[in-house]
């Protein structure tokens, strides 16, 4: 059975930060700076979550540790067996946090926006516009993400010419905003009756979902317009 470790996850560091921004909460001037506010408040919660799914998972461990001890006495090899793919999937848990630690960009907590465009190569590239919307989805459910398709435009002869999806989920973002650029696919194409080599092309977008958006004011001093004639 593999250990599972902390690693760089230091969850008591974590817990002394979420003590001190909740005792932030409580002063009389809280709510003195709104925006500092929701930004404290939005840090607790990510906070509160990481470290209730790692005391979770550390329980767990705990449970597979003991059980492992009293079949490994008993000689239970089927029981052993089975406590050692448990403790195989529990691995992949604290990995998947671990990763998570990683997200530490201001917007990677957040739900997305996936875009799906296809580039120059006529049906090749919608075709294969529609082979990364079906991969990317079957990625969403694998992750337990789930995703709503908001906008779409068929291709002529196959695939998408775009796609658009909404995909909810905690770091969405974090994890799709590595995806973004252009994707390149070469390969013998189906659709061309001589079965020659084809290179398709077609870019992906992330873009973050804030849940709270305050109002911005723009000033008109800070507006500049600029005004051209044709040629």
């Amino acid at each position: 059975m593999s250990i599972i470790c902390g690693g760089i996850f230091d969850i008591d560091a974590k817990k002394e930060t979420l003590r001190e921004l909740e005792l932030d909460t409580g002063k009389n001037d809280f709510w003195t700076d709104n925006e500092h506010a929701q930004e404290t408040l939005k840090k607790i919660k990510a906070l509160k979550r990481v470290i209730e799914k790692w005391e979770e998972t550390s329980r767990e461990l705990n449970d597979i540790v003991e059980l492992l001890e009293l079949a490994s006495q008993e000689k239970d090899e089927a029981t052993i067996a089975e406590l050692k793919g448990q403790a195989d999937a529990l691995e992949k848990e604290v990995s998947q946090l671990e990763f998570v630690h990683k997200l530490s960009g201001e917007d990677d907590a957040c739900s997305a926006i996936l875009a799906i465009h296809s580039g120059a190569g006529g049906t090749e590239s919608c075709d294969w516009c529609d082979m990364l919307f079906r991969m990317y989805c079957r990625w969403m459910e694998r992750t337990d993400y789930s995703y709503t398709v908001i906008d779409s435009q068929p291709g002529d002869g196959a695939g998408f010419k775009s796609v658009s999806v909404e995909v909810t989920g905690d770091y969405a973002y974090g994890h799709l905003r590595s995806e973004c650029g252009v994707h390149r696919l070469v390969r013998i194409s189906p659709f061309d009756a001589n079965a020659r080599r084809h290179t398709s092309f077609a870019s992906v977008a992330a873009y973050p979902i804030y849940e709270d958006v305050d109002d911005f004011i723009i000033e008109e001093k800070d507006i500049r317009i600029d005004t051209y004639r044709a040629s």
